[in-house]
């Protein structure tokens, strides 16, 4: 145990080991309780990376925004350039509405495809206050947005790492000014 006094951690106590033992009053108790606790991890883990996906895509699109921005205000007409970012700004669309939803059908009332998210919230949600191991349902749900995130993580990557940085410096040898995530730009006296 530690406290901190003037921004500095002070060790109060030594580390002191227990053991933690789950209560016995559940009423449909896990028949394994260990398939239980690694599904769990398993939701949870895939949960994290499709969070960090969105929040990514959410990173892009206003990354992709400032660079459109930066490429109309370089020197010279660079159509290409703008082109160029406006199929990735599309990508990076394509790949929000299949992570999270088609926004404008779901505004108008039509029917959309289940998202990721979407199959991740459904397994949370059944599995919140359960004490039971996964149901058929729960493991399929989680086996379709597993299946579905896959390229969607992929695409997401090379968007992130290859594309993006292709288009930043393709910016550079226009002098475009410098945008969010752009490695230090070249300066000489």
């Amino acid at each position: 145990m530690s406290i901190s006094v003037d921004g500095k951690l002070n060790q109060v106590a030594g580390p002191e080991s227990f053991e933690a033992k789950v209560l016995n009053n559940v009423t449909l108790p896990a028949s394994d309780r260990n398939e239980l606790i690694a599904f769990q991890k398993k939701v949870a883990e895939l949960n994290r990376a499709v969070m960090a996906a969105v929040e990514i895509n959410a990173d892009l699109t206003n990354r992709i925004e400032l660079i459109k921005t930066a490429i109309e205000q370089s020197p010279g007409s660079q159509v290409a350039l703008i082109e160029q970012a406006n199929i990735i700004a599309e990508k990076n669309r394509d790949i929000y509405r299949l992570l999270v939803n088609d926004q404008t059908l779901t505004k108008r009332n039509e029917p959309v495809h289940p998202a990721v998210i979407d199959h991740i919230s459904e397994i949370v949600w059944g599995m919140w206050s359960t004490s039971s191991v996964p149901t058929q349902s729960l493991t399929d749900g989680y086996n379709v947005a597993k299946e579905e995130f896959k390229p969607l993580l992929e695409q997401l990557k090379k968007l992130q790492e290859v594309d993006i940085i292709n288009l930043e410096n393709e910016m550079e040898k226009y002098d475009a000014p410098w945008t969010p995530g752009r490695k230090m730009p070249d300066w000489k006296e």
